[in-house]
């Protein structure tokens, strides 16, 4: 059997939902005040009700709806009372903060709307590139210094984007952002060397090329060495060498020493020896032989080698000092020189001589003189190829029957010897000369 409800209410009774509703019996006065202090206080969330407290409710007409409109009152007024001075300072504060924010976005002073300097590398890993000041952001205006530094084997080349030119430190003026690229070019080294050192020079020195720069190097020898080959990264015997440089390269030019063979001649261009003095290689065979020049005949070798022999074999163990060795071949002439009463009896010879070739040249008058007159005196001359004296010698034969006269040629050309007498008598005349090879060229009777 149900329980009966204690006081029930009619039906009839019962007022419709409202949230204005207010439980009959409240004061207003602590209703009121309840209100004022409702900014103030603030209660714990309407928590569920117990079942004490719905039993109750239930008894008592609008409780429950008392309560959800008290709860909702207390939010509704938190969120929506606010005191005039900070709605009027918050309608500042925006109107402020559009006018300098445009400002600082134009201007460039308030990061992120500043302006940045972005900076790549080309190739990646060749360098760095240092910013000073270094920030994310800069105003406009503003100067920033950049500075590239090449990495181990590469060297700074330019720049490209907003940015050109090849110095690797600039000052840039910024009136925008900047996208920059550092480019790096890759080098490599090379290192090149003479062995021995002494023993020659090479037409390119060692340092950083770019890669896949062409090079040219050629060994020169210096005097006592002659080129040998090529060692290290490059082989060959060519003084000459090309390559491109697609990495490092260590290279050494080898030279070797030489011997030295010295010959000499004597006299000085009476002839000549094959082949002539030089350097050569240790334990180089040389064979030398020795020829005459008109006028004269080999007569030996002197000096580190004696011999007689026209033709030597030497085996360069050493440096050798050798002298080959000549001597005139004569030639004679005597004839019969007339008299001339009154005047002079004259003949000539000439040759074409060399520069620096030796003459010896020898004449002797014989025959009766007068001691009453001057039919005992005679007369050498000799000319150069310009008509310069160079023998000029006048004698008495009955004193002196004999005149030897010897002399290097100054310079190339025909050379004229003249012998004259005063005689009243015929004389006979002797010559003789070294080199031969003379002729007569004129005399003074028929």
């Amino acid at each position: 059997m149900a329980e009966k409800e204690l006081n029930p209410e009619p039906e009839n009774s019962r007022e419709p939902l409202d949230e204005d509703f207010e439980p009959v019996g409240k004061n207003i006065e602590s209703s009121k005040e309840t209100r004022d202090t409702e900014d103030e206080y603030e209660e714990p969330p309407l928590e569920p009700e117990t079942p004490a407290e719905v039993s109750q409710s239930e008894k008592i007409p609008g409780y429950y709806f008392y309560r959800r409109k008290k709860a909702k009152a207390k939010v509704k007024g938190k969120h929506s009372k606010m005191p005039a001075w900070f709605n009027i300072s918050l309608a500042a504060l925006i109107v402020l903060g559009i006018i300098f924010g445009g400002w600082g976005l134009a201007s460039g002073h308030f990061p992120p709307w500043g302006m940045s300097v972005d900076v790549s590398i080309s190739p990646v890993g060749g360098g760095t590139v240092n910013l000073s000041p270094d920030k994310s952001s800069y105003s406009s205006g503003s100067s920033v210094n950049l500075n590239a530094v090449a990495a181990a084997g590469y060297r700074f080349d330019h720049w490209s984007g907003d940015l050109s030119g090849n110095s690797p430190s600039v000052s840039l003026s910024l009136n925008s952002s900047k996208n920059i690229v550092a480019n790096f070019v890759r080098q490599f080294q090379l290192n090149i060397s003479t062995s021995p050192q002494a023993g020659g020079s090479l037409s390119t020195v060692s340092g950083n090329f770019d890669a896949g720069t062409i090079i040219d190097i050629t060994a020169n020898p210096m005097q006592g060495y002659r080129f040998d080959h090529w060692s290290g990264d490059i082989n060959g015997t060519n003084p000459t060498i090309s390559f491109i440089m697609d990495t490092n390269k260590n290279i050494v030019a080898n030279f070797v020493p030489l011997l030295l063979l010295t010959i000499n001649i004597t006299p000085n261009a009476a002839g000549i020896v094959t082949p002539e003095g030089n350097y050569f290689d240790y334990g180089a065979s040389i064979t030398l032989t020795a020829q005459a020049a008109p006028g004269y005949q080999f007569i030996g070798w002197t000096g580190d080698l004696i011999t007689n022999l026209t033709t030597i074999n030497i085996t360069m163990n050493k440096n050798y000092t050798l002298t080959a060795n000549f001597a005139p071949v004569i030639q004679t002439v005597s004839l019969v020189m007339p008299n001339r009463i009154g005047e002079s009896t004259w003949i000539s010879w000439s040759k074409e001589l060399l520069k620096d070739q030796y003459i010896v040249i020898n004449s002797s008058l014989a025959g009766a003189f007068n001691l009453s007159d001057s039919s005992h005196l005679w007369r050498v001359e000799l000319f150069r190829p310009d008509g310069e004296h160079i023998e000029n010698w006048f004698g008495d034969y009955w004193l002196n029957p004999e005149h030897v006269f010897a002399f290097t040629a100054q310079i190339s050309g025909t050379y004229m010897l003249k012998v004259s007498h005063y005689s009243s008598f015929i004389k006979d005349l002797n010559m003789s000369f070294s080199p031969g090879g003379w002729v007569i060229t004129g005399y003074s009777w028929s």
